[in-house]
């Protein structure tokens, strides 16, 4: 997770990450970014964050106030972005590759995504910052090579 940490610096922000799950739990956001992933491992990376945590961090990360629901939803966006391509660096020349679509935000009050019907592997990162929880949740899975 040196994404999550690489925000916390840029950001002048503290953010404690604590256990990986690796069964999925019950998280209910406001906003979620979401990038979908294809290649040997498919899935989909999931930001999820309540609505006044999200634009604490995308103000802390910007250096000034999120005024817009747009504004939050481009920086959480941005930072699910830079989480799965400094992800995909290491891979790059490995047998496990992956290519990123655009990020794209749920948005509705406490909503859940929920897992898709092919079977996959789910870690659940919890992270908090201000005194509130959010997540970081990977769904893969692993093709055969053609």
């Amino acid at each position: 997770m040196n994404a999550i940490k690489t925000l916390g610096t840029m950001a002048s922000l503290s953010i404690t990450a604590h256990a990986i799950c690796t069964e999925r739990r019950t998280f209910q956001a406001d906003i979620t970014s979401l990038i979908g992933l294809s290649g040997t491992i498919t899935g989909t990376a999931l930001l999820g964050f309540p609505q006044q945590l999200a634009a604490q961090v995308v103000s802390a990360f910007l250096d000034e106030s999120a005024e817009t629901q747009e504004g939050i939803e481009d920086g959480i966006e941005e930072i699910l972005n830079m989480v799965v391509g400094t992800a995909r660096a290491p891979l790059a020349n490995g047998p496990y590759t992956f290519e990123m679509s655009l990020p794209t935000i749920v948005r509705g009050t406490q909503h859940v995504i929920p897992l898709p019907k092919e079977p996959c592997q789910v870690w659940v990162v919890p992270f908090e910052a201000y005194d509130q929880e959010f997540i970081l949740e990977l769904r893969l899975a692993v093709r055969a090579s053609a």
